[in-house]
């Protein structure tokens, strides 16, 4: 299940693949997953990562 896009979210899924051996393994994805990001911090331009 991927709940949203951000990198930490999904960057195990190759390992995970790796370990189980299913390239074909289903996969849920939220409808919002491919939503663009960004990050805004107090005083500073938004920057999307």
């Amino acid at each position: 299940m991927l709940s949203h896009g951000h990198w930490d979210h999904t960057t195990g899924m190759d390992g995970l693949v790796g370990r189980l051996g299913r390239v074909n393994m289903p996969v849920l994805i939220h409808p919002e997953f491919w939503s663009r990001r960004r990050l805004a911090f107090p005083g500073r331009d938004p920057v999307e990562p």
